[in-house]
């Protein structure tokens, strides 16, 4: 199997699995998030008990701090070390971890060339749909990159130029994120596609992928 995407959680949870936590506890949610909306230092207070949770997470990232917050509280014990005890799906698997990477000036012109691909494709449009149904702009899903700001853009609070820019700098931040996590994380083989054609990048592929069954081979 081939498994594509960006998004470290996901790919953390086939890897290394996603432990059962505790069932959510309304009651202690809401006055969490109650906390959060009133500027409330959340993020501090995860660091207090779970500073590797607090690392891993970012200080604006409230849905997550929240759970972290939460896990704690009902299990007794920090979602991190929840985590490490936690047994992979996939155990007896070996995986190939390859992170694709490019120059940072080349991914930025990129992603600012897709912002504007985004917007100008009906981005907005769907925003301006999601919100006449009702939609509350504080629902989870509106805190992906870009929504809070094509809604502030609706309002008329800003103009085009300065919704481009901040959808393209959040998305940049984002990436400056993921970039730090691939980096960090053990067993991920770096390429970088500004410096490497297509077809060397799958030749370093494949010869990963022998060399680990090779090791599978030696250790059965």
């Amino acid at each position: 199997p081939i498994v594509v995407g960006g998004t470290g959680l996901y790919i953390r949870a086939l890897v290394e699995g996603v432990f059962e936590g505790p069932a959510e506890d309304e009651k202690l949610r809401k006055s969490l998030f109650e906390r959060a909306a009133r500027g409330e230092n959340l993020h501090s207070e995860l660091e207090s008990v779970d500073p590797e949770a607090a690392k891993r997470i970012h200080p604006n990232n409230t849905v997550r701090i929240i759970r972290a917050l939460e896990v704690y509280r009902a299990s007794g014990k920090p979602i991190s070390e929840n985590f490490r005890e936690t047994e992979s799906p996939a155990k007896g698997w070996t995986f190939v971890k390859i992170f694709l990477d490019r120059k940072r000036e080349e991914l930025y012109r990129r992603i600012d060339e897709r912002t504007r691909a985004l917007l100008s494709g009906g981005w907005i449009d769907e925003t301006r749909a999601l919100l006449d149904s009702g939609l509350d702009e504080r629902a989870p899903g509106m805190n992906a990159i870009g929504y809070i700001e094509i809604a502030r853009y609706l309002r008329g609070e800003i103009d085009r130029d300065r919704l481009i820019d901040e959808v393209s700098r959040k998305t940049r931040n984002y990436a400056k994120r993921q970039i730090t996590w691939f980096s960090n994380r053990p067993g991920f083989r770096r390429i970088d596609l500004s410096a490497t054609t297509e077809e060397s990048a799958l030749d370093g592929i494949i010869e990963d992928y022998r060399r680990s069954n090779e090791l599978l081979a030696n250790e059965s």
